[in-house]
């Protein structure tokens, strides 16, 4: 409920907004309710969980149970990235999706929020996943580059690689504060990109 709470105030919608939601113990159950639900398999390892538009409902699962490198917090962060396709969902209406770098990389900046025991939810931190990768490629090589991410116009969502991209993009335009004023200056404008994506009438180009 507070999760609800905290993404009706973050995309300012005012309707009542449920979702089933299954969070399963290991990945076998996941394959299962996967195979149930859309009547095909999961082929990535690397995904967690997933949004199913047109039965409003997110499944995930405990990563830490069966995958090395995850703690308990992982479902936490999938629940926090699929919630947000879920409200990016409810805006656009089904009149067509997003570009790929703004509802993924949207999701994966939240994937740093966090909520207490207390039920109050926080809002993010830098998801330190995305972030390693993003250095490892700008250090190193080898990932897709902004380019490729902000092209991309294929449905669905995007290769493995791009995530740590695209959340970086939302962060700098998040986070980044004006070195003088330490005014927060790309927030507001990406709201209102956002705005004006989710209540066109059909795709804009990024």
């Amino acid at each position: 409920d507070e999760i609800n709470e905290f993404y009706r105030s973050v995309y300012n919608y005012k309707k009542r907004a449920r979702a089933k939601i299954f969070c399963m113990r290991k990945r076998s159950d996941f394959e299962r309710m996967t195979r149930k639900l859309l009547d095909r398999s999961m082929p990535s390892r690397g995904v967690g969980g997933y949004w199913v538009d047109g039965l409003k409902t997110v499944v995930a699962y405990d990563r830490s149970y069966d995958e090395e490198g995850f703690t308990r917090d992982a479902i936490w962060q999938t629940l926090f990235h699929e919630a947000s396709h879920q409200f990016m969902s409810l805006l656009t209406k089904g009149r067509h999706h997003p570009p790929c770098w703004l509802n993924e990389g949207t999701s994966s900046f939240f994937e740093g929020s966090r909520i207490l025991k207390s039920g109050e939810v926080l809002w993010p931190e830098a998801a330190i996943r995305r972030l390693r990768t993003l250095s490892h490629f700008l250090s190193k090589g080898g990932g897709p580059g902004v380019e490729k991410v902000l092209e991309f116009a294929a449905p669905g969502s995007y290769p493995g690689e791009y995530y740590c991209y695209g959340w970086g993009l939302m962060y700098f335009m998040q986070e980044y504060e004006d070195p003088k004023t330490l005014e927060k200056v790309y927030r507001p404008l990406y709201q209102e990109y956002r705005r004006r994506i989710t209540t066109a009438d059909r795709q804009l180009l990024p």
